[in-house]
C-alpha cells in the first residue's frame, strides 16, 4: 500500500476551482435572439391569416405557411429551451 505505483491519479483538489466565471451576456442574447424566432414564427402565422383569410392551416394550398411556422417556433422554441438561465447548483 505504500509503494508509489498504488497512489491515486486523481489530485485531491478541483483542477476547475481557478477557472474564471463565464460571462451571462452571450447566454441572454442568444436566448433573446430565439425569443425573436419564436414570436416572428407566431407573428407570421397571425399576420398571414389576418392577410388572406386562411386560418386553415392543414389545406394544402397554405403547406408553405405552415412549414415556416412551424420551422420558426420549433427553433425559437428548443433554442429558448437551450440557452435558458442555468440551474445554480446547490451548496
Amino acid at each position: 500500500m505504500g509503494h508509489p505505483s498504488n497512489a491515486t491519479f486523481f489530485t485531491a483538489t478541483p483542477l476547475g476551482a481557478s477557472m474564471a466565471e463565464a460571462s451571462a451576456f452571450p447566454r441572454r442574447a442568444a436566448f433573446g435572439f430565439y425569443t425573436f424566432v419564436l414570436l416572428a414564427g407566431i407573428a407570421f402565422y397571425v399576420i398571414w391569416g389576418a392577410l388572406y383569410s386562411s386560418w386553415n392551416m392543414f389545406a394544402p394550398e397554405n403547406s408553405g405557411v405552415y412549414a415556416v411556422t412551424v420551422i420558426a417556433v420549433g427553433f425559437g422554441v428548443v433554442g429558448m429551451l437551450l440557452y435558458r438561465r442555468p440551474i445554480k447548483p446547490a451548496q
